[in-house]
């Protein structure tokens, strides 16, 4: 069991992630590591199909902003992250955001500016 000790303050609640703590003794707790590990995983591949999905919506939705995003990165994975990444040039916002508020003459913008 890949494991180690971690201190629990009193504001913190014991079980971690879906039961990982194994043993409560006092203020101290085992965490296994392996399903913390697992749990990352699972929750990552979710994330990267959930951004994936999310593109494909967008495409549909916006063809030519989302064809101006794939020539510009040339890869489909890579330009459905852009969409996902907080951007200072929209003031810490996505361009999912920008384009929910009705800007997507910002996105048009930061893609060309990019170029």
């Amino acid at each position: 069991m890949s494991a180690v000790r971690m201190p629990i303050n009193d504001f913190e609640q014991a079980s971690f992630v879906k039961g990982e703590v194994r043993e409560k003794k006092g203020l101290t707790s085992v965490i296994d590591l392996g399903r913390v590990s697992r749990e990352m995983a699972r929750l990552n591949t979710l994330r990267d199909q959930t951004i994936m999905d999310a593109f494909g919506i967008f495409n549909k939705r916006y063809p030519t902003l989302a064809a101006l995003l794939l020539q510009h990165f040339r890869d489909k994975k890579k330009a459905a992250r852009w969409m996902c990444m907080y951007q200072k040039a929209f003031g810490g916002r996505m361009g999912y955001d920008v384009i929910a508020e009705g800007d997507d003459d910002s996105v048009w913008d930061e893609i060309e500016r990019m170029g």
